[in-house]
């Protein structure tokens, strides 16, 4: 469902802590990503943002019917920003809001109700903090941004189901290290059930995973730091751990 907000509506009033968990990117530390929202709050482009593409990726961002942002926080932020900061690119948006507004049922007249109004998609529904969670990160899927290795690993790990945790945890019986598992041929079975909970995507396949089945080196990686990221789901924490404790957080992984 299409609706119109005000800019300065959105994830107010969120549990303390929640707005991290349901973040896949860590706009707060990374200073790439907050220089991404400024350059593209600087060229803002509205047929990027009012149109009926069938993704997330693009077109108007996803949120809850409580305003909570699920996908294109990027966008979003860059269209706030805009609205404070590029007068000429705000109102080049306002303006394709107007002429496309009876297209998703929305009066033209009611894009001037609002001071910064904002075209969202609306997901209808009561959505608790992991629907939210899992919803964000396959909303957020791309063909051509990827995430850092610990802010993917945090973000993939909501994906992952109790019933991968008991493979894994009885596949790595054997094994000394989890990095040991994952090379084994015993480990095909731990990587169905990724591709079966999502943390694997289909169409990326062939990149993770060698002619046997195995995963590869960046297989390997990205199983890694999806499971370390469901013991810590804090980015800048994995980021700042040194490898000795990362090995302690893989060998407690069976547990």
């Amino acid at each position: 469902m299409a609706s119109l907000l005000g800019s300065n509506e959105g994830a107010n009033g969120l549990p303390e802590g929640m707005s991290q968990f349901v973040q896949e990117r860590p706009y707060h530390s990374d200073a790439g990503e907050q220089q991404k929202v400024t350059r593209n709050a600087a060229s803002l482009e509205p047929a990027y943002l009012v149109n009926n593409n069938p993704d997330a990726v693009n077109g108007p961002p996803i949120v809850t019917e409580e305003g909570i942002v699920l996908g294109g926080n990027s966008r979003t932020m860059s269209i706030q920003l805009a609205y404070g900061h590029h007068p000429e690119r705000a109102e080049a948006y306002r303006n394709a809001l107007r002429q496309n507004a009876q297209f998703f049922g929305i009066d033209p007249s009611a894009v001037d109700g609002f001071e910064r109004p904002v075209l969202v998609r609306v997901v209808e529904g009561g959505q608790d903090a992991q629907a939210m969670a899992v919803k964000s990160r396959l909303y957020n899927q791309s063909q051509t941004q990827g995430l850092k290795a610990q802010a993917e690993g945090v973000s993939k790990a909501r994906l992952i189901s109790a019933e991968t945790l008991d493979v894994l945890a009885q596949g790595m019986e054997e094994f000394g290290t989890l990095r040991e598992y994952l090379g084994s041929a015993k480990s095909k079975e731990f990587v169905q059930a990724l591709l079966n909970d999502g943390v694997i995507e289909q169409a990326h396949l062939s990149r993770l995973t060698d002619d046997s089945g195995r995963l590869n080196d960046a297989g390997k990686d990205l199983a890694e730091n999806a499971l370390r990221g469901f013991i810590v789901n804090d980015y800048d924490a994995l980021a700042a751990c040194p490898p000795e404790v990362l090995n302690k957080l893989d060998r407690s992984l069976p547990a």
